[in-house]
């Protein structure tokens, strides 16, 4: 039977004088003043367009399996996730996301990090949004989502669209920007996490 655990916390709003309040229940969002995000990445953007447009299809309409899926390259996986998402946000009429690459690998951070200590919490006891400044990314609005035990996009995609705040990260209209991580333990369990920027 397969193994899953979306974890769901209470999420924080930190507002501008400072002052923290209790939102609603699911995955994390956060509110902190605001210096310019960081800029996408070209070379991924590049690759991105490349992928999508020149070679003439989309990731989604290929049949995609859990064995074929864990022959593609990490790149190709990411994307799959972002393409889903955005599918997610077009049919609720929000605007698509875009790649932040300072962002994909502060993902790639917190999703080694969950295999450690599966929480929006990190190991050191501080908040998830605190591997913004390490990558120096500033934000209005910061988002996380995490799962463990997924082993396809449609799993982990599925299971975050049926949680009310995993969701609710996929589909908020304040967000922009997305990274992405993906990690696969040494125990073999698929780690995922999404950041979002706004």
């Amino acid at each position: 039977m397969r193994k899953l655990l979306i974890y769901a916390l209470i999420a924080a709003s930190l507002m501008m004088a400072g002052t923290a309040s209790i939102t609603a229940y699911g995955a994390v969002s956060v509110h902190i003043i605001p210096e310019k995000a960081a800029a996408e990445n070209e070379s991924f953007r590049r690759r991105l367009n490349q992928f999508i447009f020149f070679q003439g299809y989309s990731m989604a309409e290929e049949e995609i399996t859990e064995e074929t899926e864990t022959d593609l390259p990490e790149d190709e996986i990411l994307l799959m996730v972002l393409e889903q998402v955005n599918q997610e946000r077009e049919k609720a009429g929000v605007g698509c996301l875009t790649w932040n690459e300072s962002l994909a690998q502060a993902a790639t951070a917190r999703t080694l990090e969950i295999e450690t200590v599966f929480s929006h919490t990190r190991p050191d006891g501080s908040e998830f949004s605190t591997v913004y400044a390490e990558k120096n990314i500033s934000f209005l609005k910061a988002g996380e989502n995490i799962a463990y035990g997924q082993k396809t996009v449609k799993e982990v995609m599925e299971d975050w669209m049926n949680s009310e705040g995993h969701k609710a990260n996929i589909l908020n209209s304040q967000f922009t920007s997305i990274g992405i991580g993906h990690h696969v333990g040494q125990n073999g369990i698929h780690y995922w996490t999404q950041l979002f920027l706004g």
